[in-house]
């Protein structure tokens, strides 16, 4: 009875009902969206592709020597802690 609530016949239903108005929408202006997808030229996609690919590749660094300057504070701070715990 789980198993067919989660992937059976009733899931189904009650997936249909609950996203069915959000489909209704959609799928009118599939065949247009599928159109204007092909139709379109593959290297100015590629090129928008490697941009992205770029900008995230710049921003994983920047969070990186972020994430590595925070580690070296936090590293300082705990040092200077314990070496005044024992040597004041």
């Amino acid at each position: 009875r789980w198993m067919s609530e989660q992937i059976g016949f009733r899931a189904l239903r009650r997936k249909l009902r609950h996203e069915g108005p959000q489909w209704a929408a959609i799928l009118p202006e599939l065949p247009r969206l599928m159109h204007r997808a092909l139709a379109g030229d593959p290297a100015a996609r590629l090129a928008d592709i490697e941009q992205a690919i770029k900008q995230l590749d710049r921003t994983q660094r920047w969070q990186s020597s972020v994430l590595f300057a925070l580690f070296i504070m936090m590293a300082l701070i705990c040092t200077m802690y314990v070496f005044l715990l024992f040597f004041y």
